[in-house]
């Protein structure tokens, strides 16, 4: 199951969209927040997607290959979109963030920003320190700071698991591929999966350089 929300945004060299706050991970929490409480904190979303499923068929469920996958559950989901773009001539500054719930309560969130030097500071030989079994979430921030999205079933496979996400995008010089103010496009993503222990049990990291902007916006599978 692919729960999707496709927003396609004007990309002039003006403001679009309201300015919001960025997701606070101490004030989120998964299977409880509801989205009264979300709206609240971040104030009214610039896109809504809703979706009913009904109980999955056995054809998809076999579609779920991996515990980073989604499950299609029966039960009401909702997702609220933000996005605010601030960039001038020459410099782009654009934030954007969802969050998706499932009968009633929040179940996954997700936030970028392309703030210059922010994708510098999330480098790949970090990656290199996290430990199947060992590294914990506490160890996890220590290394890459609060998650700029999390998730939980039935947006990822296993109940019991949590999905700590690290995105960081920006515009890479060509030669050098250092996130910077303007060139080609740059997007730096960590997913960690946590056991019911807490011990990362799975993580996957992809980095890609592009030539363009990437919209429609389409959120993770």
């Amino acid at each position: 199951m692919r729960l999707v929300l496709v927003v396609f945004f004007a990309l002039a060299g003006c403001q679009a969209g309201k300015d919001f706050a960025p997701p606070d991970p101490t004030r989120l929490t998964l299977d409880v927040t509801t989205e009264t409480q979300v709206v609240a904190v971040t104030g009214t979303p610039g896109a809504r997607a809703e979706r009913i499923l009904p109980e999955p068929t056995a054809q998809q469920l076999v579609e779920v290959k991996t515990a980073f996958d989604s499950v299609p559950v029966a039960g009401a989901y909702r997702r609220i979109g933000y996005y605010h773009d601030a960039s001038g001539i020459r410099s782009r500054t654009v934030k954007k963030a969802y969050f998706t719930f499932w009968n009633g309560v929040l179940v996954e969130y997700s936030y970028e920003a392309s703030t210059p030097g922010l994708a510098a500071s999330f480098a790949q030989n970090r990656v290199a320190e996290l430990k199947r079994g060992v590294t914990t979430r506490s160890d996890l921030i220590n290394l890459f700071g609060q998650p700029t999205g999390e998730a939980t079933y039935p947006m990822i496979r296993d109940r019991g698991s949590r999905l700590l996400s690290y995105s960081y995008w920006g515009y890479a010089d060509q030669a050098s591929g250092e996130v910077v103010g303007g060139g080609s496009f740059t997007r730096r993503t960590l997913e960690v999966l946590l056991g019911e222990d807490g011990k990362v049990t799975a993580f996957r990291y992809k980095s890609d350089v592009t030539s363009s902007f990437m919209t429609p916006w389409e959120v993770r599978r």
